[in-house]
């Protein structure tokens, strides 16, 4: 179980830190300038060291903390660790979590901050920002489906105040449960749909695997990204060629590489993951203790 969830963790930082390199590239620059082999260099727009990650990681992370501070209720306390976040001023921040919580730091009320992004943003507010960060969520309450439920929507809410961004958190959340637990990504995936009511995400969710590599859409859109997300997944043959099949589609690369990731650690676990890669993260020890605080937090759940 742990390994898995360290898998989980570590993909996501994986994905994160090599996705970033690449992030708004087109995929036929990355492949002629660089080939489809992936290593640790950082670089990119936001001139990262080797191993360094983005807010994908970063929001991933307060997630999990304020499970492990919190995980008969967490919403609350992760909404405060990613204000305690914002506050340090990280390089990147996603425009609609910047409106959220520039919001809510203004207002002190989610209901507000949560209206004026809506207004702010003209309603197209189902962004990946919150895909990115909500796996913590499977590994905390893999064994209470109702608490699953709730606090993958909740926690969606917070900063993305629409039904199809929740609803895909969702999904992704049930997927990696039963991924945690043992089964096969092919049942996990009709466990997790089987969930969907959504109609858009849920014809996208049925038609991913017809598409050609070419028609994938690696943009900021939560369907886009987690369309190319189980593309890669799926059609990786181990967790090497799933995260790097993500990481060269460009675009929004690095978190599509990391929610790919995350699902890949979560499968196939952390001793999968090459040493060349995990061996250069920078908060390598943060990501082992927060993944042992999941586990004893899935304890107290039940």
């Amino acid at each position: 179980m742990l390994d898995k969830v360290r898998g989980g963790l570590f993909g996501v930082a994986v994905g994160d830190a090599l996705g970033a390199t690449f992030e708004f590239m087109a995929r036929e620059e990355i492949v002629s300038r660089h080939g489809s082999k992936r290593e640790m260099v950082g670089g990119g727009w936001l001139g990262l060291q080797p191993g360094e990650v983005t807010d994908d990681t970063d929001m991933t992370l307060c997630v999990a903390r304020g499970i492990i501070a919190s995980p008969q209720d967490p919403v609350e306390e992760i909404g405060r660790q990613f204000l305690a976040w914002y506050q340090t001023d990280p390089k990147d921040v996603g425009a609609t979590i910047r409106t959220a919580l520039g919001a809510y730091t203004k207002t002190g009320d989610w209901e507000q901050a949560r209206a004026l992004t809506w207004q702010r943003h003209g309603g197209r507010v189902a962004g990946n920002g919150c895909l990115m960060r909500t796996l913590p969520i499977s590994f905390a309450y893999f064994q209470a489906p109702d608490l699953l439920s709730k606090f993958s929507r909740e926690v969606a809410f917070l900063t993305h105040p629409d039904p199809l961004a929740a609803e895909a958190c969702l999904f992704y959340n049930v997927l990696a449960k039963e991924l945690l637990l043992g089964e096969d990504p092919w049942s996990a995936f009709k466990r997790a749909r089987s969930l969907v009511q959504h109609e858009q995400l849920a014809g996208r969710l049925d038609s991913f695997q017809s598409l050609a590599l070419e028609e994938l859409q690696p943009t900021g859109y939560v369907v886009d990204t987690l369309e190319a997300v189980l593309w890669c997944f799926f059609n990786g043959e181990n967790i090497i060629d799933a995260i790097e099949s993500a990481v060269n589609l460009g675009g929004d690369a690095d978190t599509v590489a990391a929610i790919c990731g995350g699902l890949a650690g979560t499968y196939w676990g952390c001793s999968s993951l090459p040493e060349r890669w995990w061996s250069r993260l920078l908060r390598k020890e943060e990501l082992d203790q927060l993944a042992v605080g999941l586990v004893q937090a899935s304890h107290q759940v039940r």
